[in-house]
Formats: structure tokens, sequence, C-alpha cells
């Protein structure tokens, strides 16, 4: 948790307000380093120069204008801007809310309602293993039933080497 003191608040806000640029969508735009993610960061001298702390500036932002930042939460940028620093596009939630809210494959998998032969994705329908992630059962099945036809065929029509091999031959 990011502890807030009162002496850097006010400190913290003149920083954020005097490096933005207001755009048309409201966003406060930071106009110092963004890192290639789309982050802005920045180095922020909390009290006096003996502590000098690496943020990321929405992190700084949301802390010196709303509050403290509770543990276990992410801020989401509600505009999309990893650049905007403006307090009001920004809420505190779950990392797995964040990443079903953007548009990465996380989303796109969860949004999606049917596999790619048009099953749904309903409970019957629907496995989902240990390790996360869910598959169709019926597209897996009728895979499991391809690989098994594969292999007939291949002993089948190589009877003498699955008997050299030491297989049982179909």
């Amino acid at each position: 948790m990011i502890k807030i003191r009162q002496g850097w608040v006010k400190k913290g806000q003149n920083l954020i307000l005097s490096n933005i640029k207001k755009d048309e969508n409201g966003c406060w735009v930071w106009q110092r380093y963004v890192a290639p993610s789309g982050y802005a960061q920045g180095w922020f001298f909390e009290t006096d120069e003996s502590r000098k702390r690496f943020w990321l500036i929405h992190r700084l932002s949301f802390s010196a204008f709303v509050g403290r930042i509770t543990e276990g939460l992410v801020i989401d940028h509600l505009c999309r801007n990893r650049a905007c620093q403006n307090p009001e596009h920004m809420e505190l939630t779950t990392h797995r809310v964040n990443l079903l809210r953007g548009v990465g494959a996380p989303a796109q998998q969860a949004r999606k309602t049917c596999c790619l032969r048009g099953h749904p994705f309903n409970e019957e329908n629907t496995y989902t293993p240990p390790s996360g992630g869910r598959y169709c059962r019926k597209c897996k099945e009728a895979k499991r039933e391809q690989q098994r036809e594969w292999s007939r065929k291949f002993y089948r029509n190589n009877r003498e080497k699955c008997l050299e091999w030491g297989r049982i031959c179909y």
C-alpha cells in the first residue's frame, strides 16, 4: 500500500499539473517521459532531496488527487489512454477486471460465446483445466476421435512394421 504523507500531496499535485497537456477527450496527457509500454514514469522527491522514489506517474496522480491505492488493486484507465493522468479517468479495480475490460488477448477470449466451430461455451460443453483457459468439449472429443482414427489407419497400413516395433496392430 502506498503511504501518503501530507507534506508531498500538494507537491505531487503541482508536479502533475505542471507537466500535462489537456486534450479534447479530457485526458491529462503527460508531457515528459513516457515508456514504450505507454505509461508515464519518473522520479519524485516525496519530502526532501533524500526521499527520492521512482513512480508510475498515474499511480502518483491517483494517490495525490484521490487517495490511497489499496493493496491488491490496480488502476484502470477508463479512457484507455495509458499516458493520461486525469484521476477522473482512473478507477481502482482488481487485476482480473482490468484485464477483462481491455482489448488484449485475455479480454477477447473471455468475450467469446462460442468456439471456432460454433459450439456454445456453456456449462455442459466447456472444460476449464486447473491451469486456466477453456476448451470446447465437443471439439476436444472430435479431435480425440480423429487422432484414434489416424492411429488405426497407420497401424493397419503398417502391420509388419508394428510387429517389428512390438506394437499392437488393429
